[in-house]
């Protein structure tokens, strides 16, 4: 007899594999020297503008806007859900313009959410997913997104690269994208503060 039954193991597996960790593909998270590449699933974007503050606990909490708030827009939002816009430090928060798609992340075979506030990475995509021949099939092109530096010295860059995205792989990746389809992955609830996994309904 195991020391462990098959059903513990298995369990843990499953728990570990939908870990939020595992759904976002956050470019800073990547290491000094990392490079990241994946292709873009689904038939749509969604731009929003986005503030970090913190709770009276001292948690961390983002909202999120779907148009750039005004200045009472902003602190209306805040005192309605008890967020003071102030970061780590206490300093005061800045708005940001934000982009987040799902897309195939080959480091990791599985469907992720890709978000980027960074300023650098946000104008990159407007120039590549812009092109009329990307913007035609962004599923058939891919993205290596690669950070060096740290800290204030960090610096993104992103390249347009030609699709692997052909044959098996194609298989693999529209199978995992129609199994996130069915179980109703909602980009938009990320307006809410809601999980994009979930259907909303």
């Amino acid at each position: 007899m195991p020391f462990v039954s098959e059903r513990f193991v298995t369990s843990v597996k499953e728990k570990k594999s939908t870990t939020n960790a595992d759904l976002y593909l956050n470019p800073s998270s990547l290491a000094d020297g990392e490079t990241v590449r994946f292709s873009p699933v689904g038939d749509a974007s969604l731009d929003f503008y986005e503030v970090w503050g913190r709770t009276s606990e001292g948690r961390p909490k983002c909202l999120r806007f779907s148009e750039e708030p005004t200045g009472k827009e902003l602190q209306d939002r805040a005192a309605d859900e008890g967020v003071n816009l102030v970061d780590q430090q206490g300093n005061p928060s800045r708005l940001k313009q934000a982009l987040a798609f799902w897309v195939w992340n080959y480091g990791t075979n599985s469907v992720q959410l890709f978000q980027a506030p960074q300023r650098s990475i946000l104008d990159a995509l407007a120039a590549l997913l812009s092109d009329e021949d990307v913007a035609k099939d962004p599923g058939s092109w891919d993205l290596e997104l690669s950070r060096t530096g740290t800290g204030m010295d960090t610096r993104y860059t992103l390249m347009l690269k030609p699709g692997r995205r052909k044959g098996a792989v194609a298989t693999q990746v529209n199978e995992a994208w129609q199994e996130c389809v069915a179980e109703g992955y909602n980009l938009s609830a990320l307006l809410s503060g809601g999980d994009p996994t979930k259907s909303p309904f």
